[in-house]
């Protein structure tokens, strides 16, 4: 695991451009146009008002971008293993107005100590 995660994950000539091809292409993949409605509708809407929800391992954070603006008072964490795609959802947070309400964090989802921060 340590190997894959300097050279992928942690790898920012790796990761910065693929979390933005992955952006790009949502509005050419008929199957993530179709996954992004799925996400709004039939969960982001069904959630209560004033709620709270946590992202694990989304990579470039646009579905929590999505669910931010569709749900104006929902309070959402993000989880995210990579450095990079961290980097790359925070410029999108930033012209989103939604930074009130969304962050972005580099953790391992896998660790379970309590702290759940990554170790360097």
């Amino acid at each position: 695991m340590p190997e894959i995660m300097s050279a992928v994950y942690e790898n920012e000539g790796e990761m910065i451009p693929y979390m933005w091809e992955a952006i790009l292409i949502y509005a050419f993949w008929p199957s993530i146009t179709g996954h992004l409605a799925l996400f709004r509708d039939e969960f982001v809407r069904q959630l209560p008002m004033g709620g709270k929800m946590l992202e694990v391992a989304s990579g470039q954070e646009v579905l929590s971008l999505l669910a931010a603006q569709e749900w104006p008072d929902i309070q959402i964490e993000e989880v995210e293993i990579s450095p990079p795609a961290v980097a790359v959802a925070i410029r999108l947070l930033a012209v989103s107005n939604h930074a009130d309400r969304v962050s972005f964090s580099v953790r391992d989802a896998l660790i379970v100590d309590g702290s759940c921060e990554r170790q360097q």
